[in-house]
């Protein structure tokens, strides 16, 4: 176990840390003058540096364990403040996509996804019944909320047309979405033709990865579901209004 960034206790494994410091010293030998922020060891979370490279060594840790395939390798080169190009594997499912503006790269046959159909909309364990909910309220009948782990995953299986959305709702005292969590595969959406948003559909990919609290992301050719975006936070410390 490990205490993340927002000081409370998460997982951590051994491939976790070896994929870091393979990762870091990648990134350095390319680019020694570029920082990097990496998800493990990290105590604190500041603000995205202009120029570096955003790692997340392994996300869905849990997953992973659980011998689950919902778990990737995720990074991101940002320029300028906004992701330049990233690359997400997920090497269980054997898919490999590589993004930068208006191009994305996937290696491997995107039918090894999981398929969840042009009515399902995702979200992470346990936090179905709320979002059922809602759009039962704005849309009835017209979605599925099904529970997937992992932030990447999610993005990935939507930017596939896999699911026709996924979405994280916030929750009082839930932890917040790291930018090392979205921005490799928010950045493989965008490519895709997809929507990545915060906040009433601010912010949306490819911007300055950021800290979220809640977040919308839209198949190519989707609508956002209904009554889902002004429930979104864009960032850390702001609350869902009443």
């Amino acid at each position: 176990m490990k205490t993340n960034v927002y000081g409370r206790p998460e997982p951590v494994c051994d491939l976790d840390l070896r994929l870091q410091a393979i990762l870091e010293d990648a990134a350095r030998r390319a680019r020694p003058a570029r920082r990097v922020v990496a998800e493990e060891n990290r105590l604190r979370l500041g603000a995205v540096p202009d120029r570096c490279f955003l790692i997340d060594p392994l996300d869905g840790t849990v997953p992973f364990l659980h011998g689950s395939a919902t778990y990737s390798i995720a990074i991101c080169q940002v320029d300028a403040g906004r992701p330049a190009q990233s690359l997400v594997d997920l090497p269980g499912y054997g898919l490999r996509l590589a993004a930068a503006p208006g191009v994305l790269r996937v290696s491997g046959s995107p039918q090894a996804l999981p398929w969840y159909g042009p009515r399902a909309v995702l979200t992470g364990p346990g936090r179905s019944g709320p979002l059922q909910a809602l759009l039962e309220r704005t849309a009835p009948g017209r979605y599925t909320v099904r529970e997937v782990p992992t932030t990447s995953v999610k993005l990935v299986l939507v930017a596939l047309g896999r699911a026709a959305a996924a979405v994280r709702l916030p929750a009082p005292g839930s932890p917040a979405v790291a930018p090392w969590d979205h921005a490799a595969a928010a950045m493989v959406l965008h490519a895709a033709g997809g929507r990545f948003a915060g906040a009433a559909g601010k912010r949306p990919a490819p911007a300055r990865p950021t800290t979220l609290t809640g977040w919308l992301a839209t198949a190519p050719g989707c609508a956002p579901p209904l009554g889902i975006g002004a429930l979104l936070v864009p960032r850390t410390g702001r609350r869902t209004p009443r």
